[in-house]
């Protein structure tokens, strides 16, 4: 199952830790993020729903990123919100605005230094 706010759902919760957050207090960040004074086709009512719904079937999964504190609180897996917070912080070619020279990388020697 997937969500067009899965990205700003784990930048949220990311940004939280480990004491996790609520739906609706998820939902109107995420309401915040996408209205414009202008643009009324984006409702609270439908996101909060659309999230709600999202997390309570993907917290059923055994490979979730997320996990249910308690009633309507959700936080990401500790050891997951390490790796993707160190994922998050490293530039992509994108913001940078040229790509990474993949002659100069060495995956093989990586891999060897991690697992011996």
């Amino acid at each position: 199952m997937k969500n067009i706010y899965h990205q700003d759902i784990v930048q949220i919760l990311l940004s939280r830790g480990s004491s996790g957050m609520k739906v609706c207090n998820i939902a109107r960040r995420i309401y915040n993020k996408h209205a414009d004074l202008f643009d009324k086709s984006v409702s609270f009512d439908k996101i909060h729903r659309s999230i709600g719904v999202y997390l309570c079937k993907v917290c059923n999964k055994r490979q979730t990123i997320f996990v249910r504190k308690d009633y309507g609180i959700y936080s990401i897996k500790p050891d997951i919100a390490i790796q993707l917070d160190l994922f998050l912080d490293l530039p992509s070619g994108e913001e940078t605005g040229k790509e990474p020279d993949q002659s100069k990388c060495k995956p093989d020697a990586v891999q060897l230094s991690l697992f011996d």
